[in-house]
This record gives C-alpha cells, structure tokens and sequence, in this order.
C-alpha cells in the first residue's frame, strides 16, 4: 500500500498507513485504554479514517484497584468508523502522529504494539469509596 507522509515540519515526518494502530490512554480517576486501526488514509495523509479496536487483558484484573495490562486485537472492530479525524504531531521529544479522539481524549500512534500490553485500570476511586463510607448514626 502507498504510504502517506504528514506534511515535513519540524515536529512530523513519519508516514501513517492503512492498518497502523493508534493508542488512547485517558481518563481521571480511573485509567481507561482504547486503540484505534486506521481504515483509509487521504490523499494528502493529513488525515485519516480509523475503527475502534476490542481489547484482551493480558494480565493483572482491570475492574480492580490494582489495573492490568491489555493489548488491541487487529481487525476486530467495535462501532462505527470515525472519519477524518485531523492528524497533527504529539508533543514528545520523538514526536509522533497523533489525532483528537474527542474532548477528553487524543490517539498517538502507536511505534509498535508493546506484547506486555498497556496499563489500564476501570476501578473509580471516587465511586468505590463512596459505597465504602460508613454514614454517621
């Protein structure tokens, strides 16, 4: 397939192409994980169609305190394609691609897939330790 490089500044240069995963990792009292596998890259390869990828924890317990590691399955897709989403560089000493998921979360391209998998932790702090207050009698 044809690659397409993002337009040379200083801070991007590296080409995405159809099937490169992008990884989100958001969240506030909890650490949620998401990845993303680009569908179509335009024409100018400033921007890209990309489909949610289902997960697999590859180790610990992600609805525990503790968190786990989780890893994207490829071409196992979950909802609908997010269409030209706007690729612009992050902001890292090795800047990489990167594009806005929504208002709480961008998507970086990921440099290879850890097998280790990347940490990701449901348990709310905040909503765990309301139930485990005691009221006052």
């Amino acid at each position: 397939q044809e690659a397409k490089t993002l337009e040379h500044t200083p801070t991007t240069g590296m080409e995405v192409h159809e099937g490169d995963i992008f990884v989100s990792s958001w969240g506030y009292s909890m650490t949620l994980v998401d990845f993303y596998q680009v569908t179509k890259v335009s024409k100018t390869g400033k921007s890209v169609n990309v489909r949610k990828l289902a997960s697999k924890v590859v180790s610990g317990n992600i609805d525990s305190p503790q968190g786990g590691y989780v890893t994207p399955i490829n071409d196992r897709f979950e909802g609908e394609e997010l269409r030209n989403k706007r690729l612009k560089a992050d902001y890292g000493a090795n800047p990489r691609p990167m594009f806005k998921v929504n208002d709480c979360a961008d998507a970086h391209l990921a440099d290879g897939i850890d097998p280790n998998g990347y940490y990701m932790n449901t348990w709310d702090c905040f909503t765990q330790t309301r139930f485990l207050k005691k009221e006052p009698t």
